[in-house]
């Protein structure tokens, strides 16, 4: 909706400010996204709402509170009534990394969330090293050349 009212207007300040309501809607969007994904080792194509209001029917503890904030908010931010329930994506969730069943599951979610970190930490560490030998490979690459051509003119030179 917002992108199509975004491609519709002419006048250059109000498609200016759609394109910085709209970029921030992608942005707080892409949050939501990347929280439920990593700290909650939840489906990223999921968003949280969704998630708190499949555990809101099931009956999870965890997520009845959290669907009770988060119905809070968006009722007083947005004046939109059971949030969470309106908001299930049955389509995704079955890439979800980790399930809350309730309190006595979350000492397995917090070593599960704390070893996935570590693997990310170190894998992204890993990369980097990576990137860094590849670069530094390059540019040694890079210097001989230089050298050699530079070797080569001043042959010529004295051919």
């Amino acid at each position: 909706m917002l992108y199509n009212n975004l491609q519709a207007t002419k006048n250059p300040i109000k498609k200016m400010f759609l394109f910085l309501l709209y970029f921030c809607w992608n942005c707080a969007l892409f949050l939501d996204l990347a929280v439920n994904f990593w700290p909650l080792l939840g489906d990223p194509q999921e968003t949280i709402s969704s998630r708190a209001g499949k555990g809101k029917l099931r009956g999870a503890l965890l997520w009845v509170w959290a669907a009770k904030i988060i119905d809070y908010l968006a009722l007083n931010l947005f004046n939109d009534t059971n949030h969470c329930v309106k908001n299930i994506h049955n389509d995704t969730g079955y890439h979800q990394l980790y399930k809350f069943s309730g309190i006595p599951s979350l000492f397995n979610w917090l070593t599960s969330a704390i070893l996935t970190g570590f693997f990310v930490y170190w894998f992204m560490r890993g990369a980097i090293y990576v990137m860094d030998l590849m670069c530094e490979a390059f540019f040694y690459a890079l210097s001989f050349l230089s050298r050699l051509i530079d070797t080569i003119f001043f042959l010529l030179g004295f051919l």
